[in-house]
């Protein structure tokens, strides 16, 4: 909490830890146990992408460690905005040093976000998980495609497939990135999630999924539900529409996409599982 105020240059030392703790996640998006319990992953996994390696494992490395959570969060419109921010020289705001820092975080999507083998197990209940896509604001590509648009903002988009435990609450399979105008909902379930399911499981989904209902997918349209379970999975919809609002309270993926589209599932994965940490 201390450092990462520090590196911020804000006066914090009469402020109570309430205030220390709200100023840090207006910066940083996450509580300082969250990020600490990254760093610590970050430091002791076997994840080679993700590992922090003995020379990062310093001040400086926690610092860029940092901005990149900053830079996800904010999404400031130059590199000069976090140079000014940190002090820094702009070339740490920006580039390759950057990025490599927003795919370590990403790269821990193999450790987090995870399709437990207790939803595989033949005992387990028989709606195990509840599947939504998302979509996100990307600029208009050239030449112009049909394939990118997005129906809910009206503009190119790349959607992604999010699914989370029912019973946890937790992220446990993300799918992506797809072209939002060639890949409806449906399709990219059947694309793969359909075939990691048993004979007896299925999903619960909104009605974009009806084409794979009753069989594969539990959804308004298809079952008349008594009240109790009703309120049930309207609670289980809720979940995962609070989810992937969480998702876009950050700038990056909120805001339109203004760097290569093909850095945009790092982004994406990095968002997720830090959302999962949070979770947790």
């Amino acid at each position: 909490l201390t450092r990462g105020l520090q590196y911020l240059h804000l006066d914090y030392i009469q402020q109570s830890e309430a205030n220390r703790n709200e100023k840090f996640h207006q910066h940083y998006g996450s509580s300082p146990l969250v990020l600490a319990t990254m760093w610590h992953d970050m430091a002791v996994t076997t994840i080679v992408a993700a590992r922090v390696s003995d020379e990062e494992l310093c001040e400086k490395g926690f610092r860029m460690f940092l901005i990149a959570h900053f830079f996800l969060w904010v999404y400031p419109k130059n590199a000069g905005l976090i140079a000014s921010r940190f002090r820094i020289c702009i070339s740490y705001s920006k580039g390759e040093r950057l990025w490599l820092w927003i795919q370590k975080i990403a790269a821990l999507k193999e450790k987090k976000i995870v399709w437990d083998a207790s939803l595989d197990n033949p005992d387990s209940q028989r709606f195990i998980v509840a599947v939504d896509g998302t979509d996100f604001q990307i600029p208009q590509l050239m030449p112009f495609s049909k394939i990118w648009f997005s129906h809910k903002f009206k503009g190119p988009g790349l959607r992604y497939e999010v699914c989370l435990c029912i019973h946890t609450g937790y992220i446990v399979w993300i799918h992506g990135p797809f072209e939002c105008g060639s890949w409806p909902d449906i399709e990219i379930f059947r694309n793969s999630l359909m075939s990691h399911l048993g004979p007896s499981e299925r999903v619960e989904a909104d009605d974009g999924y009806v084409g794979e209902s009753p069989r594969y997918v539990k959804c308004p349209l298809s079952f008349t539900a008594e009240e109790d379970k009703a309120k049930m999975q309207l609670r289980v919809r809720g979940r995962q529409e609070s989810v992937n609002k969480r998702f876009k309270q950050w700038a990056c993926l909120k805001d339109l996409f203004r760097h290569s589209v093909s850095k945009h599932d790092a982004v994406f994965n990095a968002v997720a599982v830090i959302t999962q940490l949070s979770i947790e």
